[in-house]
């Protein structure tokens, strides 16, 4: 499946976009997150796209879309996101973007997987979230 969400790392998810992902998975991973945030759990996202395909224009829009109607949902429980990018470009890219259109909730934008953990970590202690198990923070993940 295109795209994975991890829950083994309470409180925090990882969403893995691998290759192309169809209009069906996008809507069944867009349904899957609606569900968390209609269930009111306080999560933290990590969005790897190292390995995702550039998505099409109406995937883009889709996800625009899906974002401004659950702003408020995810104001209230996703206290942070950090998004892993393998390419610079593509990370200043999104770092312009979110210039000009602020997220609802902090966020980093990082190469590394450890590096999103490690944000992760301190950002659920620092909001009195359940933190990440040291092991979770180390290995291979860069």
């Amino acid at each position: 499946m295109p795209i994975r969400l991890d829950i083994s790392k309470p409180p925090v998810v990882v969403v893995t976009f691998l290759g192309a992902s169809s209009d069906q998975q996008l809507e069944v991973y867009l349904e899957d997150v609606s569900i968390r945030l209609r269930e009111g759990r306080r999560e933290i996202y990590i969005f790897d796209t190292r390995a995702m395909a550039m998505p099409p224009a109406t995937h883009i829009k889709r996800q625009g879309e899906w974002l401004r109607d659950h702003r408020a949902a995810i104001q209230e429980c996703a206290p942070g996101n950090a998004f892993v990018i393998a390419s610079a470009a593509t990370r200043f890219i999104l770092s312009t973007i979110f210039l000009i259109q602020k997220p609802p909730v902090p966020y980093l934008v990082t190469e590394s997987m450890d590096e999103a953990l490690r944000w992760c970590q301190a950002l659920a202690t620092k909001t009195a979230m359940n933190p990440l198990p040291q092991r979770a923070v180390s290995g291979n993940g860069s």
